[in-house]
């Protein structure tokens, strides 16, 4: 799936420009099952490739929801990455954009769930499975997925996108009127969101179902 770009006003008070804007999201249902993904971009620098990715939240995006409870949490955001890469890295090139999506659960059945090309799947403890995928979604492919995902393993922060100016200050506005971007980190494409979420949540539904005991 290619980036969205819909045409946003610029943060400088000029005309409608081009934007690639790309949804970054996270649910958690029970506290044993979350699902997330955060965007990213690649750029050429001379021979070598470099990446970055932005965590939320950030001066680059605009939240749109959050919820809150003890047994849900859910977020989504609008990244405008065409705007860092225009404003602070000033790139005069091609770059890539992709998304890293990572599935937690206690059910190895809820794998199918990770988007992307499942790029590394571990179990940091007995009884929770992690995965990680990557999703490429526009411009040349020039990072290498597997070196992105252990690097974000590594915690490194020089990876993570931070501006250090407001590069969306029409927050306030644009979050009124955000255009829907498909998001397939959340949803499964074919069948719709309604449906992706109703199955997440039924199978949460399942392994917190009260055991019957039967007395003889």
């Amino acid at each position: 799936m290619e980036a969205s770009q819909p045409a946003s006003r610029s943060g400088d008070g000029g005309g409608l420009l081009p934007e690639i804007i790309i949804a970054s999201t996270g649910l958690t249902l029970g506290g044993d099952f979350w699902v997330g993904s955060t965007a990213g971009i690649g750029w050429k620098d001379g021979s070598h490739s470099k990446w970055l990715i932005f965590r939320q939240p950030n001066l680059a995006s605009v939240r749109l929801m959050a919820v809150s409870e003890p047994e849900h949490a859910e977020t989504l955001f609008h990244v405008f990455v065409s705007r860092y890469v225009n404003q602070v890295l000033k790139l005069k090139d091609t770059f890539q954009t992709f998304r890293v999506h990572v599935l937690g659960t206690s059910d190895l059945a809820d794998l199918h769930y990770l988007h992307g090309d499942k790029i590394v799947t571990f179990a940091p403890k007995k009884g929770l499975w992690v995965s990680y995928g990557f999703e490429h979604l526009g411009g040349p492919e020039l990072v290498e997925p597997y070196e992105v995902i252990m690097t974000i393993l590594d915690d490194k922060p020089e990876n993570c996108v931070d501006p250090k100016i407001d590069l969306v200050p029409e927050r306030d506005e644009y979050a009124k009127q955000a255009p829907y971007l498909p998001h397939p980190g959340c949803f499964n494409i074919h069948d719709g969101a309604p449906a992706m979420m109703e199955a997440m949540l039924q199978s949460w539904r399942e392994r917190i179902k009260p055991r019957t005991v039967t007395i003889q």
